[in-house]
């Protein structure tokens, strides 16, 4: 049977039946590049969902991969670490470092790295602008900005190369799991970067706040490779 009998099976002069067929048949031309706007709008292609699928979940395990192999396949199990303590959090600091204590010893440094956005005279400035770390090393990276302007640590190469335990921030502190892309200080405020480098080399870091990157509050963090 004609595909469209459904269609044209109703009571109509045949002259209809074929104005119908038409009608029809242009609704399906029309149909298939709203079927490719409407995979774009979604961000997917329908005619290849699995080859897209494979592609996107790729690219994502591409750090968390890095990561397994650095962090010798260390499987952190979902752990609340805040207590009620302020900041830089010397109780729950104690936690994760007996937690992650296969990642400090020899051939790592002091894990606590204190980094002051700005200073009380408001100069656009990271204190200090160098910041070394070393891979696969446990690092608290400790951010306060005593200043009375806004600032931020944009660090997004460096956010990407490594594996992020915890983000405490506040008093009595919240806890925030996931990627760093962009940590945003107000006046007076302080947090807490709970780390493992998994990635060596050179990053740029900088404060993205309108006019302060060109003011000159620009750093480098490097992350050498552990060689013990």
């Amino acid at each position: 049977p004609h595909p469209l009998q459904p269609i044209t099976a109703m009571a109509m002069p045949s002259s209809g039946g074929r104005c119908w067929r038409f009608v029809a048949g242009l609704l399906v031309i029309c149909a298939l590049p709203f079927c490719g706007r409407l995979g774009g709008l979604f961000g997917r292609n329908f005619a290849q969902p699995a080859e897209s699928g494979a592609h996107m979940h790729s690219r994502r395990q591409v750090v968390t991969t890095a990561a397994t192999a650095t962090l010798g396949g260390l499987a952190l199990t979902p752990e609340a670490w805040a207590d009620d303590n302020p900041w830089p959090y010397d109780k729950s600091r104690g936690k994760i470092a007996k937690k992650l204590a296969t990642f400090t010893g020899a051939g790592c440094p002091d894990p606590y790295v204190q980094v002051s956005l700005g200073d009380a005279g408001d100069s656009l400035r990271f204190i200090p602008d160098k910041i070394n770390l070393v891979q696969g090393c446990y690092v608290e990276l400790a951010l306060t900005n005593p200043s009375s302007m806004e600032h931020n640590f944009v660090a997004p190469d460096f956010s990407k190369s490594v594996y992020t335990v915890v983000v405490l921030a506040g008093s009595p502190p919240a806890e925030l799991k996931g990627q760093v892309t962009e940590l945003e200080l107000k006046p007076g405020a302080s947090l807490g970067w709970f780390l493992v480098p998994v990635k060596s080399g050179d990053f740029e870091l900088k404060c993205t706040v309108k006019g302060h990157t060109e003011g000159g509050m620009v750093g480098r963090v490097t992350v050498a490779p552990r060689t013990t």
